[in-house]
């Protein structure tokens, strides 16, 4: 597993617990999912109240499906960003060169 962060202020709030479900589905789908090796990456960088959180995780390669856009961890997360920060954030999923990746952007609010 590698994690990377470039953070310029570490006390910018943000809604607890509201990356792990990312977190757990990489270790879920990925490092349960694959009969392979398994790599999982996970970068932040917060600067200027802008958060931009990836995940990415390899996928079994024999499994050639698009990823599912509508999955019960994902909607959970939709409906609370949509509680937290309408209209404040970008949440994308995607499957490539044998990786998943689950990125969340959001222009967190000081005020």
């Amino acid at each position: 597993m590698n994690y990377s962060e470039d953070v310029d202020n570490p006390f910018t709030p943000v809604a607890p617990l509201l990356l792990l479900p990312l977190v757990e589905n990489s270790f879920k789908h990925g490092a349960g999912g694959t009969t392979g090796a398994v790599q999982i990456r996970i970068e932040l960088t917060l600067q200027k109240n802008d958060l931009q959180f990836t995940v990415k995780n390899t996928v079994d390669p024999d499994y050639q499906s698009p990823p599912k856009q509508g999955g019960i961890g994902l909607r959970n997360i939709r409906r609370q960003l949509d509680l937290i920060y309408p209209g404040q954030y970008n949440l994308s999923t995607s499957q490539e060169n044998g990786f998943f990746k689950a990125g969340l952007h959001i222009r967190l609010d000081t005020e």
